[in-house]
């Protein structure tokens, strides 16, 4: 918490900023999509898509409900 506090008083990055913690959830997606599907993937991280797998792909995204959706 002090170190939070310290960054808004600082401007300086905290110890764990979002990056980091998005690179470590998407890694437990990942290995949870393998899981699912019985077989390896491979991520390209700069298109933010398995490469060759349209199957994996389509898991990526799910399909909105209205009316809870999210636009960005």
């Amino acid at each position: 918490m002090q170190n939070f506090l310290d960054c808004i008083k600082t401007r300086k990055k905290p110890i764990s900023d979002v990056g980091t913690h998005v690179n470590s959830v998407n890694t437990c997606h990942m290995a949870n999509l393998s899981m699912i599907l019985g077989r390896k993937v491979k991520f390209d991280p700069e298109k933010y898509e398995y490469v060759g797998d349209e199957g994996a792909n389509k898991l990526i995204h799910r399909t909105q409900r209205e009316p809870w959706t999210i636009t960005a």
